[in-house]
């Protein structure tokens, strides 16, 4: 029980940035939605789009929806999982198994962030832009990608720390709500 005292702050204090950017995430697809809205009342009365609306689109909105919502898809438990392999193992298999694969998620993920770091580097110093009716400048959301990056690396941190601080007793907890949570499903689709 001891962990359990540095744990909770240490972890809400490494999720805060998930948090923020999941705000910001939010905000993102409510302005994609309006940016497209006004295209597609634009086209309808006056038979022409708004300008470089699928550029930004592409370019802005949906890579700042989804590197701004990693951090907080792992913060909420939300990122798909294929658990084929831990659901018949318990215990300390199962949390070493845990540890393999947050090491394993935390090495490519950070190797991602190294490069998108270079490359947002590389993309601000030829002042990179996608040519379109009018010139969408692209480099700045690369640097939301590599930030969106690190935050969720530290979120994959903040979760092999909750890993390695939780008492065996809240692993078989987590192993028993796993249990309830598969009959539930098979109850649903049987």
């Amino acid at each position: 029980m001891e962990k359990k005292k540095w744990v909770e702050p240490l972890t809400r204090a490494l999720s805060w940035p998930s948090r923020i950017l999941w705000v910001i995430s939010a905000a993102v697809v409510l302005i994609m939605a309006l940016h497209v809205l006004a295209d597609v009342i634009l086209r309808s009365f006056t038979h022409q789009p708004l300008p470089a609306t699928l550029e930004f689109t592409a370019m802005w909105w949906m890579p700042l929806v989804i590197f701004t919502g990693l951090g907080a898809a792992q913060l909420g438990k939300e990122h798909l999982r294929v658990t084929l392999f831990l659901d018949g193992i318990r215990g300390k298999t199962r949390r070493a198994a845990e540890f393999i694969s947050l090491a394993v998620a935390m090495t490519v993920i950070g190797m991602a962030t190294v490069f998108a770091f270079e490359g947002a580097l590389a993309s601000t110093q030829i002042g990179e832009t996608v040519l379109s009716a009018i010139a969408v400048p692209v480099w700045p959301i690369k640097w939301v990608a590599a930030f969106g990056l690190a935050v969720f690396m530290v979120q994959l941190l903040v979760s092999f720390i909750e890993v390695a601080a939780a008492s065996s007793a809240e692993l078989e907890r987590l192993d028993e709500a796993d249990e309830i949570f598969e009959q539930m499903e098979e109850e649903v689709s049987g």
